[in-house]
């Protein structure tokens, strides 16, 4: 299944475009250089996403470091066909300490818009708590949008 939606009304410069990122731990043939390619691909596999190395144990951590510190206001996210990503937090760092921005929980959505009060800062992250049902140990990102 190869799924393409566009971000909501409104978008605006997704920062995450030329972001460093990095994860907790990458499953062989995935890539966290998935996560912001520009690539929304749904499809499932390592041509379009990364998945963490179950042998990490869950949550796993993608932080994205922005190229700059800026406002931003919505993020959105893309997983694979028929793997989403069940339970996660979406979290900014304020210069001392990771806050919470949305808190998602029993999630069946490939794609998902996060909106929220404008915040200044220069990294996001993903807190991956759970994955599909049929593989509660996997959780797969294909596209992050920060704007």
């Amino acid at each position: 299944m190869n799924l393409r939606k566009e971000p909501s009304s409104g978008s605006s410069t997704n920062l995450a475009l030329g972001a460093t990122i990095t994860a907790d731990s990458t499953y062989p043939g995935y890539s966290v250089t998935r996560i912001n390619d520009g690539d929304r691909n749904t499809t499932v596999g390592g041509a379009y996403s990364w998945a963490n190395d179950n042998r990490t144990p869950l949550p796993q951590y993608v932080t994205v470091e922005m190229l700059k510190a800026a406002s931003i206001n919505r993020i959105d996210l893309y997983t694979s066909a028929e793997y989403p990503l069940a339970d996660y937090d979406l979290e900014y760092w304020n210069g001392s300490a990771w806050i919470s921005l949305v808190k998602v929980t029993a999630n069946t959505e490939t794609y998902r818009t996060h909106s929220f009060a404008g915040v200044q800062t220069s990294k996001v992250r993903v807190v991956a708590r759970k994955g599909p049902s049929h593989q509660l140990g996997y959780v797969r990102i294909n596209e992050l949008e920060i704007c």
